[in-house]
């Protein structure tokens, strides 16, 4: 801002009188009352407020000065004095900035140091230094705004540097200094200020080695410009043991609690703020306790040291030796007025300095031990009250339409969520959107309930355990007007599901309730699985329909009972195959008809009957072949009617046998008899044989014709025989009106009487004639023993036979 000199409108200021506090993990606060010198440049509190400035301090020591940076948080005027006005001014660490900047943001698997230094770097004005340290200043003629840096001196970083010690922050509403504060606070780290040549350091560290210890260390009544002139001792009662529970959802079986001290004075604490192991939790139960140790044993002292700050370390000597030893101040509250700035001073100016401490213990005498100090629990966590919505959330890039899953591959349908105060786009590009959220169900326990998973893009209601920002849980579902209920909430109770939404399918289970037209429809966008394990039972009163666009396969593994109370059609496109076990038995009421368009195939590996109560009609439109691998029966109880269109071949390779009251034949065509062997005909009674011409030919064997009675032949009979041998006995030949041929035959009649009556004898080739019978005998003998030959009215001529009787 615009000025006189090398200090700007500063150099019209003179500083009257200042109090100041400073404590351990607090941001110091100094109250100075200004002089604006009258005559000089007007200055306009308004134009202060949010500028650096530094307040010098002369210590009569060493170092020469205690510098305060900070910001002027607040500036207003006073009054008027003959000098000029009065101003007030607050002045604030740089660091103060932060307890203005207040945002939501969650940050996910990141261990608490890189969680800090996002926050502390987050001010423009903040830079992080490691093991940075501070100059004493002695300039007093220029000014230059501190540079403002932030460092680590933590010696146990168990927890610092561990991502799954805090794998889910959620900062809620919370300033980045309320926010710092409380995480510092839980782990049980330390701040505080040292403030040097142009800069501003702040040191977050866990034990005394990292606080600054004066040089030299030695303060008491007698050191000039490090005097104490009062310590008191004092003590309270606090808990002597702490322990830490907590509960992790992962392993709900497993205990974690935490545990440090001992004693009957004992602080319990659910939840502890951590999970997985007691190793998680056991830092915490101990930091707890040392801040306990801390308020039990401390002291207050008072003097004119202008050296001191919130954390310096010095050795005190006393005249009470159970003062001495070494302390570390926790609490600094100071007063100060220069004179001569005003005419006339007011009385709190008669005291120019005047400091008032609190301090922890580090041992008593030369017994060395550390302070322990850690900072109280004073910054309260942010809680949700009530449920929020928030949206199911796919991992960045996948574009994954269902994420469901777990931590450390414990999938217990988990989601991701992003709440509407997440605002952080470029942290949502590159990583998840939140920790795995469990969902809650309609009910859930050792291997049984129902898992609906919610969808990415889905809103969901999220309720928080003890309203944790921290532990957020999904309670519930809505519908927005983005995502509309599937058929319309006016009418219908529905419940679906999209299993593949950007494959157009989805999953659905409908309850229509509209009257007269309740309905409860299921669809099932690709498979469907029924597992029952014992009895399954289903009752439809009405109609029952069931369509397969593909195969359907049914395997039990018992037995089968199918009822049809009515009629049953079953139409199959194409083939069908039946294989049964063992046996198969159809009781068919009424009548059966089958139809088979092409070839049937019927196998039987064992015996087959077949019983019909009626007729039995078969019809066949092409050939039939019957193949038996053994003998066949049939017996008909009636009469038997064959019908052939065609010829008939019967072939068999053994055996012929027919038995039958009487048996008629009738061929209208001709009839061939083929016989590979000898052929023999039985007649108990007459044979008559009607045929217009008979031809019998006999070669290569003999021909035996035995007739117990007589054999009478009528009509034309044509006999060959070559090489012949015709031997007849006890027969009687009759051939009446008929002619017989003989040529070179010879007759052999033995004890045979012949009696040849009107016979005339022609001896020219032997041509015996009777009744129209020839019998023509060529090179062969004619053996007649004990045969009456009668020829009536027969002319019989024989030419050179040899006729022996």
């Amino acid at each position: 801002m615009p000025g006189e000199g090398p200090f700007g409108a500063w150099g019209a200021l003179r500083v009257v009188r200042f109090r100041g506090r400073e404590a351990l993990s607090e941001p110091y606060r100094y109250e100075i009352t200004l002089l604006a010198k009258a005559g000089a440049s007007d200055v306009d509190p308004r134009d202060l407020v949010g500028k650096r400035a530094t307040l010098r301090i002369v210590t009569l020591s060493n170092p020469p000065f205690k510098v305060v940076h900070g910001i002027v948080r607040e500036a207003s005027e006073l009054a008027d004095v003959p000098e000029g006005t009065l101003l007030r001014v607050i002045l604030d660490p740089p660091w103060a900035r932060a307890q203005h900047r207040t945002r939501c943001r969650i940050f996910l698997d990141k261990p608490l140091r890189r969680i800090l230094e996002t926050v502390l770097a987050g001010d423009p004005l903040m830079e992080h230094r490691s093991a940075a340290e501070v100059e004493d200043d002695d300039d007093t003629e220029t000014f230059s705004p501190a540079r403002e840096l932030f460092t680590f001196r933590v010696t146990d970083t168990s927890r610092l540097d561990d991502p799954r010690a805090r794998a889910f922050v959620v900062q809620y509403e919370e300033s980045d200094f309320a926010f710092v504060s409380r995480l510092l606070e839980e782990e049980g780290i330390s701040y505080h200020f040292e403030n040097g040549r142009e800069t501003c350091l702040l040191v977050l560290t866990d034990h005394d080695a990292g606080r600054p210890r004066l040089a030299p260390a030695q303060l008491g009544a007698a050191i000039p410009g490090r005097s104490v002139s009062h310590v008191a001792l004092g003590a309270r009662l606090r808990p002597t043991r702490v322990v830490l529970d907590d509960h992790d959802w992962r392993k709900p079986t497993l205990d974690i609690m935490a545990k440090a001290g001992s004693g009957d004075l004992a602080e319990y604490h659910y939840p502890g703020a951590y999970a997985d192991a007691p190793g998680k939790g056991e830092p915490l139960a101990s930091a707890r306790l040392d801040r306990y140790h801390v308020e039990a044993r401390y002291a207050a002292g008072a003097g004119s040291v202008r050296v001191l700050s919130a954390g310096s370390i010095f050795e005190l000597e006393a005249q009470e030796p159970d003062h001495e030893g070494e302390y570390v101040v926790t609490r600094l509250d100071v007063r100060g007025a220069q004179a001569g700035v005003l005419s006339q001073p007011a009385a709190e100016d008669v005291v120019p300095w005047e400091a008032r401490f609190e301090l922890a213990r580090r041992g008593a005498g030369s017994a060395v031990e550390p302070s322990r100090f850690r900072p109280a629990l004073r910054t309260s966590k942010p809680r949700i009250r009530g449920v929020q919505t928030a949206v199911v959330t796919a991992d960045p890039g996948t574009g994954a339409e269902v994420n469901v899953g777990g931590p450390d591959g414990l999938s217990v349908g988990c989601v991701r969520l992003r709440f509407a105060w997440d605002t952080e786009k470029a942290r949502l590009a590159k990583e998840p959107s939140s920790l795995w959220v469990r969902v809650s169900q309609i009910f859930a326990g050792a291997g049984e309930g129902a898992v609906f998973h919610p969808r990415v893009g889905d809103e969901v209601i999220v309720d928080f355990d003890e309203g944790d920002p921290d532990r957020p849980v999904v309670v519930g579902r809505v519908y927005n007007g983005a995502n509309l209920p599937a058929r319309g909430a006016g009418h219908e109770s529905s419940m679906k599901s999209l299993s593949t939404p950007g494959g157009g399918t989805y999953n659905e289970i409908m309850f229509g309730d509209a009257a007269g037209g309740e309905v409860l429809h299921s669809f099932a966008g690709k498979d469907q699985t029924t597992d029952v394990a014992n009895f399954r039972r289903e009752s439809v009163v009405s109609n029952a329909k069931m369509t397969v666009g593909g195969d359907n396969t049914e395997t039990i593994a018992a037995n089968r009972t199918e009822s049809v109370g009515a009629n049953d059609t079953l139409t199959i496109g194409g083939n069908q195959t039946i294989t049964i076990g063992g046996n198969a038995v159809t009781i068919i009421g009424g009548n059966l008809a089958h139809s088979v368009g092409a070839n049937e195939l019927n196998m039987v590996g064992g015996s087959q009957t077949i019983g019909v109560g009626g007729s039995v009609t078969e019809s066949v439109g092409a050939d039939v072949n019957e193949s038996y691998g053994a003998s066949r029966e049939t017996t008909v109880g009636g009469a038997v009617t064959e019908s052939f269109g065609a010829m008939m071949k019967v072939s068999v390779s053994g055996n012929v046998t027919e038995s039958a009251a009487s048996h008629a034949l009738d061929v209208s065509a001709a009839r061939l008899m083929m016989i590979g062997g000898n052929y023999s005909t039985v007649v108990t009674g007459s044979v008559t044989t009607k045929v217009g011409a008979v031809e019998i030919e006999a070669s290569g064997g003999p021909q035996t014709l035995e007739v117990g009675g007589s054999i009478t032949r009528s009509g034309p009979l044509h006999l060959t025989f070559s090489g012949f041998e015709d031997d007849i006995k006890s027969a009687k030949l009759d051939a009446q009106g008929s002619s017989m041929s003989i040529n070179v035959i010879t007759l052999e009649a033995i004890g045979m009487t012949r009696d040849i009556t009107g016979i005339a004898k022609s001896k020219s080739g032997a041509s015996p004639s009777a009744y129209g019978y020839e019998k023509r005998m060529c090179g062969g003998i004619l053996k007649i023993a004990a045969v009456g030959l009668v020829a009536s009215g027969v002319d019989n001529q024989g030419g050179g036979p040899n006729v022996e009787a």
